[in-house]
């Protein structure tokens, strides 16, 4: 079993919407970390996000000013519409597939410039330097 699996999630080529693939994958190759780095949620995580004991989401988001972190709890309706979700959507599925559900967080990375290009703009790569170590202390704080 996966002690902590990291997933980020955003368009590389919008550029801070990056912004959590870029932090995740700051933690591929750590022991006891399983990094996963997706354009978009996607119900087939489901299956990850059982064998793992704790997952933390990370995303960009436009009305972010600050790095952010929430306890995420499953939703009691699963509501994957299409074939993308939301972390508490993904996280009902898994524990209505595979009756458990691991302890997670969503961390949001500020973004300031979503147009079209790769790269992230000065202020947000600033503040994934900020969400790496807010992330290391999450997990450290549960290992």
């Amino acid at each position: 079993m996966t002690q902590t699996l990291v997933i980020g999630y955003g368009n590389r080529l919008r550029r801070d919407d990056g912004a959590g693939p870029w932090v995740a994958e700051r933690f591929a190759g750590r022991p006891g970390i399983r990094v996963i780095v997706v354009h978009q949620l996607l119900p087939e995580l489901a299956d990850e996000l059982a064998v793992c004991q704790r997952v933390v989401f990370v995303d960009a988001a436009a009305s972010a000013t600050l790095v952010s972190v929430r306890v995420t709890e499953p939703a009691s309706r699963q509501s994957c519409l299409g074939h993308t979700c939301d972390p508490a959507s993904l996280l009902g599925l898994t524990a209505a597939i595979h009756s458990v559900s691991p302890k997670a967080w969503l961390v949001t990375v500020p973004a300031h410039d979503l147009g079209h290009g790769e790269g992230l703009s000065k202020e947000t790569e600033s503040a994934t330097e900020a969400t790496v170590l807010v992330i290391e202390r999450l997990i450290e704080g549960h290992e």
